[in-house]
C-alpha cells in the first residue's frame, strides 16, 4: 500500500437485525445459587443459546450469531433466504426457552450494520435495542415499521410467506409479533400419535411454569402482567386445539385464594377477609 493511499473501510450493509433479551435475568442468577431447579433451568437454558449459535454457524452462513449476559444478536444479509432463517431460527429459540419457564423481549427491526465474525455494531443495533427497552413491555419480540416494510417486499416469496403465516401474529394493540406458540401447534396438525404425545408433553410443560409463576407472582402486578400475557397465548392455543387437549383448561378460570386480606373499612378499622381473585385475560384479535 502506498504511503499517502488510504486504508480500505468496511461500508454499513443494510440488515434484519433480531435483538432479545431475557427477562427476570439478575433474578434468575440470585435464584440459582440456592435453588437446584432454578440452577439446572439455567445451565440446560444456555446450553440451548450455545448450541443454537452453533447451528447458526454451522448451517446458515448468512447469519449472524452474538450472545452476551443476557442479550442476544442474530443478524441476517438482506435476502428472502436469509430474513426467513432468522425469523425460524429467533423463533424456536424462543420456544426452547419457554420450556424452562423462562421469558424473552425484544425487537426485529431493519437497518445499517457492520458485521463480521468478531464483532457487530451499527445503527440498527443501537435502534433495536432502544426500541426493546420502550416498546416490547410483555415477553414479545415485535417487528419495527422498518422491518415490516422490508419483509413487505419478499412477501410473495414462498419461503418468506411461509414465516408470515405460521410465525406472525398482529397482537391486541396493532403490534405484529413473532409468536413462538404456534410452533406447538405443528405437533397436531398431522395427528401423528407420536409427535401429539410429545405436543402434549412440552404444553404441559410450559403450561405448569406459566401457571406457577402467576400464582407466584400475583402481588407483583409488573411481572404478573407478562405471565398473563403468555397465558393467554397459551389458551388461544388451548382453544385451536381443543380435540387433541381435551382435559386441560384455560389458564385464566384458575382462581387464586389470597388469604388474611386486609383491607381499610370506613370506621379506619382493620378486618380481615378471605378473598378469591380471578384473571381476566384480555381477548385478542389475530389477523
Amino acid at each position: 500500500m502506498a504511503a499517502d493511499e488510504a486504508p480500505r473501510v468496511r461500508q454499513y450493509e443494510r440488515s434484519f437485525v433480531a435483538f432479545v433479551d431475557i427477562l427476570g435475568f439478575r433474578e434468575l442468577i440470585q435464584n440459582s445459587g440456592r435453588d437446584r431447579e432454578v440452577r439446572h433451568a439455567l445451565v440446560e437454558a444456555f446450553e440451548k443459546i450455545s448450541g443454537f449459535g452453533e447451528s447458526i454457524r454451522q448451517k446458515h452462513a448468512t447469519l449472524s450469531f452474538f450472545a452476551f449476559s443476557d442479550s442476544i444478536i442474530v443478524v441476517s444479509e438482506d435476502t428472502a433466504e436469509s430474513v426467513a432463517a432468522l425469523l425460524s431460527r429467533v423463533q424456536w429459540l424462543y420456544f426452547r426457552l419457554l420450556r424452562y419457564g423462562i421469558l424473552c423481549r425484544g425487537v426485529i427491526d431493519f437497518g445499517k450494520v457492520i458485521r463480521t465474525n468478531e464483532y457487530i455494531f451499527g445503527p440498527a443495533i443501537v435502534s433495536a435495542y432502544e426500541k426493546e427497552v420502550s416498546l416490547a413491555d410483555v415477553p414479545r419480540i415485535i417487528l419495527t415499521k422498518a422491518a415490516i416494510a422490508k419483509l413487505d417486499e419478499y412477501a410473495d416469496e414462498e419461503i418468506v410467506e411461509d414465516q408470515l403465516d405460521d410465525a406472525l401474529v398482529r397482537d391486541e394493540d396493532g403490534v405484529i409479533y413473532l409468536d413462538p406458540i404456534t410452533l406447538l401447534d405443528g405437533f397436531f396438525w398431522e395427528k401423528n400419535e407420536r409427535k401429539v404425545k410429545l405436543g402434549q408433553s412440552i404444553f404441559n410443560t410450559i403450561r405448569g411454569h406459566i401457571r406457577d409463576n402467576l400464582q407466584s407472582r400475583i402481588e407483583s402486578p409488573k411481572i404478573f402482567k407478562k405471565y398473563r400475557w403468555v397465558a393467554a397465548r397459551l389458551d388461544e392455543f388451548l382453544n385451536r386445539n381443543k380435540e387433541s387437549l381435551p382435559n386441560y383448561k384455560p389458564i385464566r378460570q384458575f382462581a387464586f385464594p389470597m388469604d388474611n386480606l386486609v383491607v381499610r373499612n370506613r370506621a379506619d378499622q382493620l378486618s380481615i377477609r378471605k378473598a378469591k381473585v380471578k384473571i381476566v385475560l384480555p381477548k385478542r384479535r389475530i389477523e
